[in-house]
């Protein structure tokens, strides 16, 4: 890695599909940590363009190296701006696409869904809450991708693990699902109806 920029960056688009909504509102607020940043960098440069300008005798500088080093320090301080401001940026980005999904799925027509009482026992409504929070999970982090969440598909192995049911009660809520229309299984997915 040659810069913090691209570390910045690497840190972002790995994790980025995985943030939860209150992590990306906090991450929002690096653009005014940068607005912070770029401010005190400033004055900082002013009060050293100051001490140069006013320094007639000694020298500021001793030598070539110590200028050089310090215009690194600033660029490297300006990169870190940078790439504060790009988090910030994604972060809101990330959420707007959120919120427009969400808005779209709010207008969209259809059946109303069925009512959760219809179901037989405890477990089937459990194991239909777990697949519902899988599926936002996955839509949440498709739209974290810039990708279409209606793409979503959680496979049914994950589904299974993840109800903690043992394998025989699973089989009984996985047929009363399927039976009653809840869900429906295709090619190693499980999609909700």
């Amino acid at each position: 890695m040659k810069d913090i920029t691209s570390a910045i960056n690497l840190l972002w688009t790995r994790s980025a599909p995985h943030l939860r909504i209150d992590e990306l509102k906090d991450l929002c607020f690096c653009s005014e940590m940068a607005e912070e940043a770029a401010d005190n960098l400033a004055q900082v440069m002013m009060g050293i363009g100051c001490l140069v300008h006013d320094d007639k005798e000694s020298g500021s500088f001793q030598s070539a190296y110590t200028a050089a080093t310090l215009l690194w320090n600033l660029a490297h301080q300006v990169q870190t701006i940078q790439a504060l401001i790009a988090v910030g940026s994604n972060a809101d980005d990330t959420l707007k696409r959120h919120k427009d999904y969400l808005a779209i799925l709010a207008k969209a027509p259809g059946e109303p869904p069925k009512p959760k009482e219809e179901l037989f026992d405890k477990n089937q409504k459990a194991a239909l809450k777990t697949l519902e929070r899988l599926y936002e999970e996955f839509r949440l982090n498709l739209t974290g991708e810039g990708k279409d969440p209606n793409d979503a598909k959680v496979p049914f192995s994950f589904w299974r693990e993840e109800t903690g049911l043992a394998l025989g009660s699973f089989d009984k809520v996985r047929d009363g699902l399927l039976k009653a229309g809840f869900i429906t299984l295709n090619d190693g997915f499980v999609y909700l109806n």
